[in-house]
């Protein structure tokens, strides 16, 4: 179904999932297929098993446990016949066929004999792979270069770690040392920094063998957003992705980065911190949820409400129960139930879900047994026995636009004039913005097809147009992005400021 409640597939499916890629897997009894995002049918349930579309056009299929490949086009490339195919990385997928390792290209033709007894991902057209108890690394010919490491790992922008006498180091595509081998293990945490195990103690070090933290650390883990966790003696800091250390390990608890903070967990109270290295700990919560939109959801005494980036309640906690801001919205539940219906299934029907602006207002009334976020102003509801579509009339949604530039600047057009003296802070409503700038980055936010925020920058045109520019070097070619405007923008007299569209995807197809 459409945003417009338009049926594009008629319901025959026991499960569709999300799509990834234009494409999303149907189940229909044990077996599956794929269809596209228009609802046809590309590929007919019949198959075991199957793997998401990779970027590369192409998805795995099993049957009868062996593994093979299809295309966007329903085409079978690849008879089922490998033990497995592991994901593509570089133009390339690794299988696996008794027990040995060879390579396959997009089109499913092998670039390499079944004969390796290991094997890394393709990077820059070389993967490192085992050969009897030699490694070495094989070209997209198929050419085998024997190395002397005792074990080697994938390749990242021409270095790769490796393995000599017990020890590890760095090795360029030559198979010259970069690195004397000198920790106990090392991988790369992303494309500069490398985490180190070096006396049974982890550190960072960059590609060059600089070290960035010093190696005191129980363990060093990915979060998100570049962010990585460091724990020690049982208690969690956080650095960035330049190796710089924003807080030491003092932390019960550290959950994922959203619009640079994170909840935290410290001595049974639960905040906030940025990544500018601020602590908010100012009320007392039984949770804190991720901020979106500025805003995050809070638990307190079994009642759900929110609080804005300075960890004050604007919406008080009233609520039986809520969702996260999305598209300027939120949706909250009252629950009329009696006391004796404990249990989800007896309680639902009392559940009256509805939505709520930014300022706390009522945008839709509360009457919903269950609801799903807005997306592309449009939402799921059911009340009883029923499903619906509903619309917000205040989210203006503008379809999506292809083949854009990447370095292609959007123009905003307000319903007044937006200028230092006349618009208010969102976070208390009565602050006057003396930084436009500062204004657009708290309520227009570019995101990319992860959800990872975009670094743009904003000019102000005078009298009620905002220009969002692209970033430094351009959007990234082949990717999708979402432009979110807020739609509760007020005058220092309290005026609606409203944007002449709310949201808008585009994708960038050429440069």
């Amino acid at each position: 179904m459409d945003e417009n409640g338009k049926i594009l597939l008629q319901p025959q499916f026991n499960s569709i999932s999300s799509f990834k890629n234009g494409f999303a897997i149907i189940q229909k009894g044990n077996k599956y297929g794929f269809i596209d995002n228009l609802g046809k049918i590309i590929i007919n349930p019949t198959f075991d098993k199957v793997s998401d579309f990779y970027e590369e056009g192409v998805a795995s299929i099993s049957s009868d446990n062996k593994w093979g490949l299809v295309n966007s086009l329903g085409n079978i490339l690849l008879e089922p016949k490998f033990d497995t195919i592991y994901d593509f990385e570089d133009g390339y997928a690794k299988v696996r066929q008794q027990g040995k390792y060879g390579f396959i290209d997009k089109h499913g033709a092998l670039i390499s004999k079944i004969e390796f007894d290991d094997a890394c991902n393709f990077d820059g057209g070389i993967a490192p792979v085992k050969k009897g108890n030699s490694w070495g690394i094989i070209d997209t010919k198929s050419n085998f270069t024997s190395l002397e490491f005792d074990e080697i790992q994938s390749f990242n922008n021409g270095l790769a770690p490796v393995k000599k006498q017990g020890k590890w180091g760095l090795t360029n595509t030559k198979g010259e040392l970069s690195l004397t081998p000198q920790f106990y293990n090392m991988s790369f945490l992303n494309n500069n920094l490398i985490k180190v195990n070096y006396s049974g103690l982890y550190g960072i070090i960059d590609r060059t063998g600089k070290k960035l933290v010093d190696p005191e650390y129980d363990s060093i883990t990915p979060l998100n957003d570049g962010y990585f966790l460091l724990q020690k003696s049982q208690k969690y800091g956080i650095a960035d992705s330049n190796g710089t250390i924003i807080f030491s390990p003092q932390f019960d608890c550290i959950y994922n980065v959203q619009e640079d903070k994170a909840i935290i967990k410290k001595d049974g109270r639960y905040g906030f911190i940025t990544t500018s290295g601020k602590i908010n700990l100012k009320n007392h919560f039984d949770m804190i949820y991720s901020f979106n939109e500025g805003l995050a959801r809070v638990k307190k005494d079994n009642k759900f409400g929110y609080i804005n980036d300075l960890g004050d309640i604007v919406i008080d906690t009233i609520y039986d129960d809520a969702k996260d801001f999305n598209e300027g919205v939120a949706a909250v539940m009252k629950n009329d139930a009696p006391g004796y219906a404990t249990s989800p299934s007896d309680a639902q029907e009392y559940y009256n879900w509805g939505f709520i602006n930014r300022l706390g207002s009522t945008v839709i009334e509360k009457k919903y047994n269950s609801v799903t976020n807005f997306q592309n102003a449009t939402a799921l509801v059911k009340d009883k026995d029923s499903c619906s579509i509903i619309k917000n009339d205040d989210l203006k949604y503008m379809p999506s636009k292809l083949n854009v530039n990447a370095l292609k600047s959007w123009t905003i057009t307000f319903s007044s004039e937006i200028d230092s003296n006349t618009v208010t802070s969102d976070i208390d409503r009565t602050t006057i913005i003396n930084s436009i700038d500062k204004t657009m980055m708290n309520n227009i936010k570019i995101k990319d097809s992860n959800n990872q925020p975009v670094n743009v920058s904003f000019k102000f045109e005078a009298p009620n147009k905002v220009t969002i520019n692209p970033p430094t070097y351009g959007y990234k070619n082949g990717e999708s992005y979402t432009i979110t405007i807020l739609n509760d923008f007020k005058s220092k007299n309290g005026d609606n400021i409203t944007p002449s569209i709310t949201k808008m995807n585009f994708s960038v197809t050429s440069n």
